[in-house]
């Protein structure tokens, strides 16, 4: 005998499942005495078919500055132009010890120039490390971030 049961309606709060939503996805078994038969439950195979229609598509790229000279000011500067998608530069925080979002999106289709202000965690004692992010995590289309030049110009 062969039960199934489409959950694809049924994510918890609505909406459509996400790939988190799937990561954990648990499934549980469980069995109840009806009435007054007693005897013994064997099960086989317990699973899960998860299909999906859509490919989506994400990227996260890191660039390490190394030996970086101690001048300030430390700006990280940029030549990019994005196309289809809108793209995030993350800076290392050595302190905090993480990523953080810096400057405004990268989204212009043309060439354009960028530019942001490390601040000494930033600056990592000459180490500086950045990254770009998919601003839509999910795109259902493939979007292009091309750089001419990422650069730390220090000094005045």
């Amino acid at each position: 005998m062969v039960y199934e049961y489409d959950v694809t309606s049924l994510r918890p709060g609505g909406g459509s499942w996400s790939l988190s939503d799937i990561n954990a996805l648990e499934i549980r078994v469980e069995t109840d005495k009806e009435e007054s038969v007693d005897g013994a439950w064997r099960i086989d195979l317990v699973s899960a078919q998860i299909g999906c229609t859509c490919q989506t598509y994400q990227m996260d790229m890191q660039m390490d500055f190394i030996s970086v000279p101690a001048p300030t000011p430390r700006v990280l500067e940029l030549r990019y132009s994005a196309d289809i998608d809108t793209f995030v530069v993350e800076v290392w925080d050595m302190i905090a010890g993480t990523y953080r979002p810096r400057g405004v999106v990268l989204d212009s289709a043309s060439l354009t120039t960028w530019s942001y202000t490390l601040t000494d965690n930033e600056y990592s004692g000459g180490s500086v490390r950045i990254r770009f992010v998919d601003r839509t995590q999910t795109a259902a289309t493939s979007g292009t971030l091309t750089l001419e030049y990422a650069r730390v110009a220090t000094g005045g």
